[in-house]
């Protein structure tokens, strides 16, 4: 079970290297314009097996517009993840299948 306080450990996570056994996570911090794009160049982290998106609650989805305040979390093999928080709107759906999914999936 997660606690609370450790939610507050996540991104100190991702700056530990590996160590057999721990899984590691990897923080992305998208800020300005565009954050789909910016996670589209980003993205190195290959093919991810489960995304959990999470739009902050003030927002009301509808599918023309996209929330400029989110959150991902991306499972990828053998145990790694990728934590994005992204902040700034995005009007473009780009071709990347990690961000396009990502915008599937924030557009509701």
């Amino acid at each position: 079970m997660l606690r609370r306080r450790d939610l507050l450990l996540l991104p100190v996570l991702a700056a530990v290297p590996t160590v057999a056994g721990v899984p590691v996570v990897h923080g992305l911090r998208l800020c300005g314009p565009e954050p789909l794009d910016q996670l589209a160049r980003l993205w190195c982290y290959g093919t991810p097996v489960r995304i959990l998106v999470r739009p902050q609650p003030e927002w009301w989805p509808t599918r023309r517009a996209l929330p400029d305040r989110w959150e991902a979390w991306l499972d990828l093999d053998g145990g790694a993840a990728v934590h994005v928080v992204a902040q700034g709107g995005s009007h473009r759906r780009p071709a990347h299948p990690v961000a396009a999914e990502l915008g599937r999936l924030l557009a509701g």
